[in-house]
């Protein structure tokens, strides 16, 4: 049998023992791994826990799992309030592992972690989004967090958008709707990083608000917009104006559609729609 053929057995046999009847006690050996202080032996247990299938992860594991990542975003906060990493900080991709790995579980217990685990990047975002209505607080807690570093901030508010633009937003009541819309509309008109700007106009567009794309509307057209936002650097503001215009010239608007399509005998485009909206912009 070759070395490599040795490998595959040895992963197989991993898989169907912690599946197995013994699956409870080699988990528990896991999760004490993962919180011990030696990190090679952390790094042991995370590299097991991961390799075993989210539907099969016990309670305590699952425990273990959550308190690692409780205090890994600890460290990360630590270190963002530091502007440098603190002693004891992991390295990125056992971060990165750890989060995906409690994001895989699917598990209501990890929303309030996961969403403090924006730094691990979109996949967090996109994990949040599928609990629906469940991680709208978690959320909205780091997006209307002022002292929120702008990285985190950015990933919650496309975790709102992927929220909204799946089933329309339909899963979100009009109360959390109006809080979604509220949280977009500060950091749409106040002194935000050029990029947590541009997050908060694809919420916008996402949500189809007419308030919030009447600001979207004046920061595409209106030459003081971002002054007053202290977005100064010439090339940042050029490509700001153009991309508020591009998402505002992609948004969809149902009552104008309806209304083109019955004018035009039923068919309508989906850039037609929006026409007179978009005029605003163009001709400012």
């Amino acid at each position: 049998m070759t070395r490599f053929q040795n490998t595959i057995l040895a992963a197989v046999t991993l898989l169907t023992v912690l599946s197995g009847p013994l699956h409870a006690q080699l988990q528990s050996e896991i999760a004490q791994q993962l919180l011990s202080e030696d990190r090679n032996i952390r790094g042991r247990g995370l590299d097991s826990a991961r390799r075993i299938p989210p539907q099969d992860v016990g309670p305590e594991l699952r425990r273990a799992l959550l308190i690692v990542l409780r205090a890994e975003n600890a460290t990360m906060d630590q270190s963002t309030t530091a502007g440098r990493p603190v002693p004891g900080s992991s390295d990125p991709e056992f971060r990165s592992i750890l989060a995906r790995t409690v994001a895989n579980l699917k598990h209501p217990d990890a929303i309030r972690e996961l969403a403090r685990a924006f730094y691990v990047g979109p996949v967090i975002a996109r994990s949040l989004a599928e609990f629906g209505p469940a991680a709208l607080p978690a959320v909205l807690q780091v997006v209307t967090d002022v002292n929120a570093h702008y990285d985190q901030v950015n990933h919650g508010l496309l975790a709102m958008r992927y929220m909204i633009e799946a089933s329309a937003g339909s899963g979100l009541s009009q109360s959390q709707r109006g809080q979604v819309i509220n949280a977009a509309k500060d950091r749409l008109t106040g002194n935000e990083h050029f990029t947590t700007l541009w997050k908060a106009i694809d919420l916008a567009a996402a949500l189809g608000e007419p308030e919030l794309l009447e600001i979207v509307r004046s920061i595409a057209a209106d030459p003081d917009a971002l002054q007053q936002r202290d977005i100064t650097d010439p090339v940042v503001a050029a490509k700001t104006k153009s991309y508020a215009a591009e998402r505002l010239a992609a948004v969809r608007f149902p009552d104008l559609e309806s209304e083109a399509a019955t004018e035009s005998g039923g068919w309508t485009s989906g850039r037609v729609s929006n026409s007179r909206f978009v005029s605003r912009t163009t001709s400012s």
